[in-house]
């Protein structure tokens, strides 16, 4: 599916920093110094790991608000 980060078609070093954005936005809670080591371990910033959650995390709450007004698409408000 598309969340499944094994079957991304992603280098395996942006596996970790992938799997980070998608988990930020389903259960932030559970995100631990560990999954942000293995960020880091794979040679990310603290930079570019903050961007990568910001960008998913974003996109996230854009949909569930476009969901809330049934809207299909960015542009209906615009």
């Amino acid at each position: 599916g598309r969340e499944d980060v094994e079957q991304a078609p992603v280098h395996e070093r942006e596996r970790p920093l992938l799997r980070l954005a998608l988990r930020s936005t389903k259960e932030p809670q559970a995100i631990t110094a560990a999954d942000i080591d293995a960020c880091r371990d794979a040679g990310f910033s603290d930079r570019e790991i903050f961007d990568a959650v910001a960008e998913a995390t974003a996109s996230r709450a854009l949909n569930l608000m476009l969901a809330t007004f049934k809207a299909e698409e960015q542009g209906a408000f615009l």
